[in-house]
């Protein structure tokens, strides 16, 4: 992560392996960051493995607008 700071999609790699860890917070912190840094959660739509972070009501409110 250090040498790919910025990496979407490396971020969003690491974000599945902390998740796979146990790690569930960091996953989702690290998650939104590799949103920010331009990974598309449509990407992991279809990866089961992402299903727990892409569920989480933080990662869901990035990309709907308040009402």
């Amino acid at each position: 992560l250090a040498l790919a700071n910025g990496n979407g999609s490396i971020e969003a790699a690491a974000a599945e392996i902390d998740e796979k860890l146990g790690r569930h917070k960091q996953a989702v912190a690290l998650f939104e960051k590799a949103l920010h840094d331009g990974a598309s959660e449509a990407d992991f739509a279809m990866d089961p493995d992402m299903q727990s972070i892409l569920s989480d009501r933080e990662v869901s409110k990035l990309n709907k607008p308040d009402k």
